[in-house]
């Protein structure tokens, strides 16, 4: 494994490479980074400086992998960086880059809390590829995963898939997970009389149980169930859940920038609003289920029933 430098700061990280004899800058793979034709890279016009003796990272605002894998998180969350990080493979293989130059160890990815996605290095260099054993970088995030109690079962089972013998393959360990998830999100949302919503912010695990409805999330304290006075891009009342027989729906309050659930599908009251770029808005109010992402403004919330 090459040799990197991390120098934590204030509100990020510095990374740093020094470069090998052998090794110098791709025209090519640096061009399709700053095109950003793969998101969960880090775009280099923000980040990456290019140093007489190597190159340098400067990460702001994310949480080192490493440091959220020793708490005890959603088993949800966990699923979403094995698939980000499978499919940014794919994504490299189907650019022509080597993705042999993905940061792959827990203390180089992370995870920006406001945006709601896992960031990778990438070292956009012409060097000796080095033999990355997928298998074994997969598990090993498995292995340093710290489930929430009663998710430790899953954790076992994407273990598992780590044992069969045979190639390994990224697409089959997508199937996997994919899988995994599906059965996860059925045995932890039972349809049960006495069970109660909780909402939480996923930045600062800030949580209220949802005992009454509508209950209203926005910037505003005054007029909200649920406030987040300080994201000055969320709207005073921005989106509400409320209950018909039984079962909780999400709608967006008119706000200023819609309502996203689970950074797939888009709500807004405004008909005039623009559909942000690779998101499905839909006319209606969906169902809210376990382990539902909503992200109101920047911030994001999670959404359990117990």
């Amino acid at each position: 494994m090459r040799k990197i430098k991390i120098k934590k700061q204030l509100h990020g990280a510095q990374i740093t490479r020094k470069l090998e004899k052998t090794e110098h800058l791709n025209k090519i793979e640096l061009d399709i980074l700053k095109k950003n034709e793969i998101p969960t890279l880090f775009p280099p016009q923000e980040t990456l400086e290019l140093q007489k003796s190597g190159l340098c990272y400067t990460v702001r605002n994310c949480t080192q992998l490493s440091e959220l894998l020793s708490r005890e998180i959603e088993f949800d969350l966990f699923c979403r960086l094995a698939l980000d990080l499978a499919r940014t493979i794919q994504d490299c293989n189907a650019h022509g880059i080597r993705s042999s130059n993905l940061e792959l160890n827990a203390e180089s990815v992370f995870y920006d809390e406001e945006e709601n996605t896992f960031r990778f290095l990438f070292w956009p260099l012409v060097t000796l590829e080095d033999a990355t054993n997928l298998r074994e970088e997969f598990r090993s995030l498995g292995l340093r995963y710290k489930p929430l109690p009663g998710d430790e079962e899953c954790r076992e089972k994407y273990l598992s898939f780590f044992e069969a013998r045979g190639k390994f393959s990224v697409v089959q360990m997508e199937k996997q997970v994919l899988a995994l998830k599906e059965w996860r999100e059925k045995r932890g949302g039972p349809a049960e009389e006495n069970r109660r919503l909780v909402i939480t912010e996923m930045s600062t695990g800030r949580s209220a149980e949802v005992d009454s409805f509508p209950f209203v999330v926005g910037r505003s304290q005054e007029q909200c169930s649920f406030s987040c006075p300080k994201d000055v891009s969320m709207s005073r009342r921005h989106f509400s859940l409320y209950e018909d027989e039984g079962v909780v729906y999400l709608t967006d309050l008119s706000s200023s920038n819609g309502t996203i659930l689970n950074e797939t599908t888009f709500l807004s009251a405004k008909a005039e609003m623009p559909t942000p770029p690779g998101m499905t808005r839909i006319g209606g109010n969906p169902q809210i289920m376990h382990g539902d992402h909503i992200r109101a403004g920047k911030t994001v919330f999670r959404c359990r029933f117990e």
